[in-house]
């Protein structure tokens, strides 16, 4: 195979990336050393009008004498899947153009230039002939893919290195991490890039002791939610709260009959609050959010107006005990500083963000972190000089205080399968059983800092759903996603699991290619990934970032996303794959044990956009929890394909 050429792009290409509205470096910068930038904006997806093939058959299968199961709808073509995701992804590409040079340069038989190089083509060499035969078939998909959308997709600096050139590991980890920390910025946050918070001035009441109260106008930092606990102060009026906000008094009785443990849960009342110290809403106790040393906690409120507020945590029983840590901002892009009346905006409906590293050491390093319950706040400086209305200008400004239980560092294990599928709909234009390809990422996180482990997945790590009817239910799966029955996984950190569904026609042709390649290209990028660890390479650069709650949740969510739109950028250039399903699942410790707790009641239904299009629709329906089991349906509908399927997850605590 000859390597590929790229030539420069003439103007009417320039242009038509330029009207993508993509911002690239205007510095002279080799493409090593500049940034991954995020898009200017995102476009609405070109909307696709009906073939005339459609709606033939649409007449066609209300025919007498017609079978059903010949009539296919016609698939979406490559080109218009491709600027499909021009017009929507966050950011262009940059992992893809490199390790499939660094395949390339295998191919072509080039002398490995570096020691990283030199690992990987021994890997390479190692491989299964069939699996080396899938990558060079998406080799030459790739370089199929129109130079014009090449330079949409891709960063435009990797797309032109000659054959002789070497792949950097060190500027492979830097690519990989960035554009990782802007994919999850996108999915976790709807923003690519963060900044400080917007300025909000409101006043607020000072009570004083035999004093009228003092009301001050300022931009004072307000704490609305820890941990996605609403607080007792939130500055929104509430009738009620969650129920998995209020506190739970529950006993626990063994049924003989069945050797099961039932337990019998009802509200806590005032003054049976947490500690004596948990708040209360209405004499109802609320939740204290909870966390773990060693691990990060998230504020969301307003006003974070500095990317250098700090949290000033004092211990509840013993006020000597107090720290201030450094936190980081991710503030509230999207909503707007007033109202069409110019009242400004200074409440729930603003969510700027900021994360912190609970220490697992004391201040001297000599001594465990004291657990127990915190009185949480954010000073935020006042370098935005703002000056009140008595001419003075404060230092930094205080929120309201919150809650926060730190426990101990503790390691539990867990089990996540899918034990049961439903269709809902097929996919539009479908007379026959949809077939659908599942496909499960799972990622974790293990500590602050630490560089991310790409999990060795158990024994399915696909699924297939053959002869998907409308309105079937199919029993008795046991697609094992992490751990075994007898070995589950223990972790510390964040774990994330990226899920990719496609629906592929039982009849076409290049199915097992589609399915041989997606497996291939995520053994190749899974390896890539571990020698980048091995070296050491991707901890240098995470270790350069502020790596706290957000930074850790947007890039553990981000190595997922990375490796699914690698993936579904291929599948899209082959063109007989339809995706239905796409999903990060993002669970810390804390998260995975109150999905487990049998005293934590059960959330309410939630739904949202995923997708760099927004035409995955996800519900997650919680249905039940027994002892140490936790069940939900994840429903997935696609706007696409007019289609919608639910499958059960179900998380078990090792115990």
């Amino acid at each position: 195979m000859t390597s590929q050429k790229t030539t420069p792009p003439n103007k009417q290409v320039a242009q038509s990336v330029e009207n993508l509205g993509v911002l690239e470096p205007s510095s002279n910068a080799t493409p090593e050393d500049r940034e991954v930038i995020p898009r200017k904006r995102k476009r609405q997806p070109r909307r696709a009008r009906r073939s005339c093939c459609q709606q033939v058959l649409e007449i066609l299968k209300d025919l007498p004498g017609v079978e059903k199961k010949h009539l296919h709808k016609p698939k979406v073509s490559s080109k218009v899947k491709l600027s499909h995701l021009c017009d929507t992804l966050p950011t262009k590409d940059a992992i893809t153009p490199q390790i499939l040079h660094l395949l390339r340069r295998y191919v072509e038989k080039q002398e490995s230039g570096n020691e990283f190089e030199k690992e990987m083509f021994v890997y390479l060499k190692g491989l299964d002939p069939k699996i080396l035969d899938a990558l060079r078939l998406g080799l030459k998909v790739f370089d199929e893919i129109p130079i014009s959308q090449q330079h949409c997709l891709f960063r435009e600096g990797f797309l032109s290195w000659s054959l002789e050139k070497p792949v950097d590991i060190d500027t492979l980890a830097k690519t990989w991490i960035d554009e990782a920390m802007i994919l999850g910025r996108d999915f976790l946050y709807a923003q690519a890039t963060c900044e400080a918070g917007k300025v909000r001035p409101w006043e607020r009441e000072f009570p004083r002791i035999d004093l009228p109260s003092r009301m001050v106008v300022a931009p004072w930092p307000w704490i609305n939610s820890v941990n996605g606990l609403r607080t007792h102060s939130h500055r929104q009026p509430l009738d009620n709260y969650l129920p998995e906000e209020y506190k739970q008094d529950c006993t626990f009785t063994l049924d003989e009959d069945t050797q099961e443990v039932k337990a019998q849960c009802k509200i806590a009342t005032f003054p049976n609050c947490e500690d004596g110290a948990g708040p209360a809403h209405r004499d109802l106790c609320l939740r204290v959010p909870e966390a773990r040393a060693g691990q990060v906690a998230n504020l969301v409120g307003f006003n974070f107006v500095s990317e250098n507020c700090k949290v000033e945590l004092v211990h509840f029983e013993n006020p000597d005990i107090k720290y201030l840590l450094e936190g980081t901002v991710c503030g509230d892009a999207a909503t707007p500083i007033h109202q069409p009346d110019g009242t400004v905006i200074a409440d729930h409906r603003v969510t700027d963000h900021l994360s912190f590293h609970i220490p697992d050491k004391t201040p001297d390093g000599l001594s465990e972190f004291v657990p127990g319950i915190y009185i949480v706040k954010v000073v935020a400086p006042n370098n935005i000089n703002y000056i009140l209305t008595d001419g003075s200008k404060p230092k930094e400004f205080a929120s309201n205080t919150a809650y926060l239980k730190i426990l101990p560092s503790q390691s539990l294990s867990y089990r996540i399968w899918v034990d049961k599928g439903h269709c809902y709909n097929e996919t539009d234009g479908e007379w026959f059983s949809d077939e659908i390809y599942l496909k499960a990422i799972p990622v974790t996180l293990n500590a602050v800092g630490a560089t991310p482990s790409w999990l060795e997945l158990p024994a399915q790590e696909s699924w297939t759903w053959s002869d998907a009817d409308e309105g079937e239910t199919l029993t008795n799966w046991d697609w094992r996603i992490i751990g075994e029955p007898g070995a589950p996984l223990s972790f510390e950190g964040l774990l994330a699991i990226g899920l990719i569904g496609y629906e592929v026609d039982d009849e076409d042709a290049l199915k097992e290619q589609v399915k041989s390649f997606g497996d291939a290209y995520l053994l190749y990028l899974k390896k890539v990934w571990e020698v980048i660890v091995g070296t050491g390479s991707a901890g240098i650069v995470i270790g350069a970032l502020k790596m706290v709650a957000f930074f850790t949740a947007a890039l553990i969510a981000g190595i997922v996303i990375a490796v699914i739109l690698i993936v579904g950028i291929f599948w899209a250039a082959w063109a007989p794959a339809d995706r239905i399903l796409f999903d990060v699942i993002i669970l810390s410790e804390e998260e995975l044990f109150f999905l487990t707790d049998p005293k934590t009641p059960l959330s309410a239904t939630s739904t949202r956009k995923l997708g760099s299009d927004n035409d995955v629709t996800l519900s997650v329906i919680p249905e039940s929890k027994l002892n140490y089991l936790y069940v939900e349906e994840r429903r997935y509908g696609s706007a696409a394909e007019g289609s919608e399927y639910g499958l059960w997850f179900v998380y078990k605590r090792d115990v």
